[in-house]
């Protein structure tokens, strides 16, 4: 996976690691942790989120 930052957003780092080899059964949230801990990703607010499905991590920790 080729990593890059959006255009409009420069309040982050440019990923400058090259490929990223995520392992396929690896959850989304552990990503999105992994970049947060390292300043290349920030949380997003649920209010503001506009996110095509409704699950927490409550919920997806409740579905393992």
């Amino acid at each position: 996976c080729q990593l890059a930052r959006h255009p409009d957003c420069t309040s982050l780092k440019q990923w400058k690691g090259g490929t990223v080899k995520i392992d396929p059964l690896a959850l989304v949230q552990a990503i999105e942790r992994y970049l947060v801990v390292r300043g290349y990703a920030k949380v997003r607010d649920k209010h503001s989120s506009q996110s095509d499905d409704d699950n927490s991590e409550e919920d997806i920790d409740d579905t393992l």
